[in-house]
């Protein structure tokens, strides 16, 4: 009669019991339908609030699980189609190693990631999802109705509805949409593609909150193609931004390159606050220039100096002589003030040309010389900022020759002789002329030289050296050389 007894208080207390789990380990690799790989047992494809299941290896499965106990995935876990993985209230899921959904997975109770999870078609989540590690989204949207919190990565190339809420402390890269509620940053790192890949992130959404803003740029040209771009289709408020820029693909700023980072339909809210402090850095005399026009984010490249030029190009016409140059950039700049020599030394100014005043595009000038000079002409460009600083170009040249080329002789005199010039094709009228050491110093001058008689004397003691001579006449200059030996 005890041990009746005894056996049915036994019965009794074990019904009652809810610490009477099992807990079941999976060794893979294989499959969930395979008995062998089980142990103790088999536990089918439902686990019980009470059980406990830990899966070693690689599991795949092609059925429908249904978890209301606790799974913890120490290897890896494969759902394919048609098989759905069902996470119920109160169940729990956590990833230490790394789970792939081919079909359809819902979860409906606490879902924790410390590895990976890869989305390849639909994820529904309707409660508890904590990221700690890297989500994958490739396949349908994410549609996160309950409470998710990414604190490691989230690389969404799929699309995300957000209709719960989320809370942003990791990173989120990706080229796709994010559609519905908010994204509010908490300290979250925002990267279209991630690093070393280009991409496009769209917001239906406001975009708010402490982000970084952690771009990629592959050179100019084509948003999403070239370099990193985010889209915001309403409202983004930039006060608690930061930007990162990370170079890809050996790219070499130069200056004029331009990139619009981040476009809002919208309209912009505030400014990043010093967003050109931890930018790569450029080549000597580039910099980073940054512009919030209240729809773009415009980030660029330009010189240091007033203006970035070009070589200027020298072409010779019948009529004159034509300078060409471009400017890749210009910084608070007036006009170019265009200088003629005939020695490379006393510069004398010939005409204007109007700068653009403020630019990072390449824009091309050019200036006509209709009088040059007969002989030798030296060219330089003097670029003149709103402040009056100025900054002085190379220094082009260019022989011009009307009709008969002009010539003295003899060019090498000894010290100790008169010194006779005679000259051959230059055209009649009176000059003046003026001679100048190789320093550019006026060492002597005739006035009123005839050309008819085609010959005269210099009169002047002249060291040994070279020496240039000018004809002037009106508003033209004739210069030849000749030297004392």
């Amino acid at each position: 009669m005890k041990a009746l007894s005894f056996i049915i208080i036994s019965l009794y207390l074990l019904m009652q019991n809810p610490l009477l789990a099992t807990s079941y380990v999976f060794n893979g690799p294989g499959d969930w339908s395979d008995a062998s790989l089980w142990s103790p047992n088999y536990p089918g494809t439902t686990l019980s609030a009470d059980d406990d299941l830990t899966i070693i290896g690689i599991c795949e499965t092609n059925m429908a699980i249904m978890n209301e106990g606790a799974i913890n995935v120490e290897g890896s876990l494969v759902i394919n189609g048609p098989g759905i993985f069902v996470n119920f209230v109160d169940a729990s899921l956590v990833v230490i190693g790394d789970i792939t959904v081919n079909n359809t997975m819902y979860n409906q109770g606490n879902l924790t990631i410390n590895g990976d999870f890869f989305i390849d078609d639909l994820f529904l989540n309707f409660s508890d999802l904590i990221n700690n590690g890297t989500i994958y989204s490739n396949g349908e949207a994410l549609n996160n109705s309950g409470n998710m919190v990414n604190a490691g990565t989230f690389i969404d190339n799929a699309g995300f509805f957000e209709q719960g809420t989320t809370d942003h402390t990791g990173a989120w890269e990706g080229n796709a949409n994010h559609m519905n509620d908010d994204f509010v940053g908490n300290g979250s790192l925002l990267s279209p593609n991630g690093d070393d890949a280009i991409g496009t992130y769209t917001f239906f959404s406001d975009l708010t909150g402490e982000v970084e803003l952690s771009l990629d740029l592959g050179g100019p040209g084509a948003a999403g193609t070239d370099y990193d771009q985010v889209i915001i289709l309403n409202d983004v408020d930039l006060n608690s931004f930061s930007l990162s820029i990370n170079l890809t693909s050996g790219y070499n700023p130069q200056a004029g390159d331009s990139f619009v980072i981040l476009n809002s339909d919208a309209g912009i809210i505030g400014d990043i606050v010093d967003p050109t402090a931890d930018l790569p850095v450029l080549d000597s005399g580039l910099e980073w220039n940054y512009e919030n026009n209240g729809s773009d984010l415009i980030l660029s490249v330009s010189s240091t100096v007033a203006v970035d030029l070009s070589k200027i190009e020298v072409e010779k016409f019948e009529r004159g002589v034509e300078l060409s140059w471009k400017s890749y950039s210009e910084i608070n700049h007036d006009y170019f003030r265009i200088e003629r020599s005939f020695d490379a030394v006393n510069w004398d100014e010939i005409g204007h040309v109007k700068g653009s005043g403020q630019s990072y595009s390449t824009l091309e000038y050019s200036f006509f010389d209709s009088t040059p000079l007969i002989g030798e002409n030296f060219y330089r460009l003097v670029s003149v900022d709103l402040f009056g600083s100025q900054e002085i170009s190379e220094v082009v040249s260019c022989s011009f020759y009307q009709h008969q080329k002009i010539r003295i002789w003899p060019q090498i005199i000894s010290v100790d002789e008169p010194i006779y010039i005679n000259v051959f094709g230059l055209p009649d009228g009176i000059y003046q002329i003026h001679i100048y050491n190789v320093q550019g110093k006026k060492v002597g001058k005739i006035n009123n030289f005839e050309n008819t008689t085609r010959s005269f004397e210099v009169d002047l003691n002249l060291a040994h050296g070279k020496y240039f001579i000018s004809f002037l006449k009106d508003s033209q200059r004739i210069n030849k050389s000749f030297f004392i030996d």
